[in-house]
């Protein structure tokens, strides 16, 4: 991420983050009220697999998302760009993290189509691990060394 500054008259330079289209898009997920419409989606969407009806859930998921970037779409990126919540939302763009990630939503996912709870737990807690990586990124107070 490039960082772009702006000349002002009255506060002289100010840094603003330059953001990707992609980091965007993450920072507008990161808000409130698209992580709760999300989490709502998500229960249908467990529940759905779970019944084995996937293109309920798959219906779902896209409804839910679709709905949720209607509502966060007017939310400054940059003004989320400061907050905690916004930085740990660009920490899933890391490659590492989102690749951990991604291998434990799919175990969790194949843990519930077949109802598998050592499955599902073990793909939450890949899950979760994907989550230690590049704390130092949101804060440099949280560096592990």
């Amino acid at each position: 991420m490039a960082t772009t500054v702006i000349q002002t008259s009255t506060a002289g330079v100010l840094e603003r983050p330059r953001l990707s289209t992609l980091e965007r898009y993450y920072l507008r997920r990161s808000h409130p009220a698209s992580l709760f419409i999300e989490a709502a989606g998500l229960v249908w969407v467990v529940y759905y697999f779970w019944n084995h009806l996937w293109m309920e859930a798959l219906l779902v998921l896209i409804f839910s998302r679709l709905i949720a970037n209607v509502v966060s779409f007017r939310a400054s990126t940059e003004a989320l760009y400061q907050t905690g919540l916004g930085r740990i939302a660009l920490l899933h763009l890391q490659p590492v993290n989102w690749s951990i990630q991604l291998i434990g939503i799919i175990s969790a996912f194949y843990g519930i189509w077949t109802h598998e709870g050592k499955m599902i737990l073990a793909g939450l807690s890949v899950v979760f691990l994907g989550h230690l990586i590049g704390w130092h990124r949101v804060d440099r107070h949280f560096e592990l060394s």
